[in-house]
């Protein structure tokens, strides 16, 4: 039964099809839940894995700037377990590290650079696009609603992506 289990979640971590990632979601969510490991910390920058298992599912990579302010370089979640709160629980445990964090700059990339370029093209505002990243909407629902900076592409941070900074 353990192989079985083990080589059924390979494969899920590493089909990336519709029909297998709803599979592995079903799988992932009747079992055990996520775990964190803490790797070692290099320069100042944290890092956070979620696993499951003996899997590294997603992981999470930060700076704490002081002991209000975080500083977001990766939050990754693995295809087919995106979209079922594992970035929010990756928040949760670094929040839960750093209690005092009252702060949180981040450089939208990947999914979140995709939804902000989006709502820009609706003709929305810099701010109204940014809650429209799932980056936000994470932000949002652990106490981080007040955008305090919002900068979207310029030109001299292009390669770092949009820069949101919320508040608590």
């Amino acid at each position: 039964m353990v192989f079985l289990f083990r080589f059924t979640f390979v494969w899920c971590v590493f089909s990336m099809n519709a029909a297998s990632a709803k599979e592995c979601v079903e799988f992932l969510e009747s079992r055990e839940s996520i775990s964190f490991t803490y790797p070692v910390i290099e320069d100042g920058i944290s890092q956070i894995h979620l696993k499951f298992e003996n899997f590294i599912v997603g992981d999470i990579s930060y700076e704490l700037v002081d002991e209000s302010e975080l500083k977001i370089f990766l939050v990754f979640i693995n295809q087919p377990f995106r979209g079922k709160g594992l970035s929010e629980k990756a928040f949760q445990e670094v929040l839960r590290l750093n209690p005092k964090v009252t702060k949180i700059h981040t450089h939208l990339i990947r999914d979140n650079e995709d939804a902000l370029r989006e709502a820009l093209d609706r003709g929305e505002t810099c701010v109204e696009a940014m809650k429209s990243t799932p980056a936000y909407k994470v932000r949002k629902k652990l106490g981080f609603s007040k955008i305090t900076q919002a900068d979207c592409f310029p030109p001299d941070r292009m390669k770092e992506g949009a820069l949101l900074v919320v508040e608590r």
